[in-house]
């Protein structure tokens, strides 16, 4: 291949000095705000992130622990309340079997 010819298809060479441009012209602008931070502000600013992240993952930790305690409780809750329904339904098959026989023995008593 010689120099004067290209690999890449025809009009691609400008594309990728656009784009190399505009990367050049973002690193520029990233630089200029760094070099205006003040001395040691880059360090302590990532420094400060990472204890935030820090901070928010514990929590985050926490919370989920919550969560899993909550749901046990709402679990055990829910087995409760279920017991009990069961119990009730009991006791009111019970009760209306009470009536009808003290109806029928009130019945024959009376008849």
């Amino acid at each position: 291949m010689s120099q004067g010819t290209s690999a890449l298809p025809a009009g691609w060479s400008a594309i990728l000095d656009a784009m190399q441009a505009r990367l050049d012209q973002a690193i520029t602008r990233a630089n200029a705000r760094i070099s205006e931070l003040p001395e040691g502000e880059t360090v302590s600013s990532g420094a400060t992130h990472r204890q935030e992240i820090e901070h928010w993952s514990e929590r985050l930790g926490r919370l989920s622990s919550y969560l899993e305690s909550a749901e046990k409780l709402v679990k055990s809750v829910d087995e409760s309340l279920d017991h009990e329904i069961a119990r009730l339904r009991d006791v009111q098959s019970a009760c209306e079997s009470h009536r009808q026989t003290l109806a029928t023995q009130t019945g024959r008593a009376i008849g």
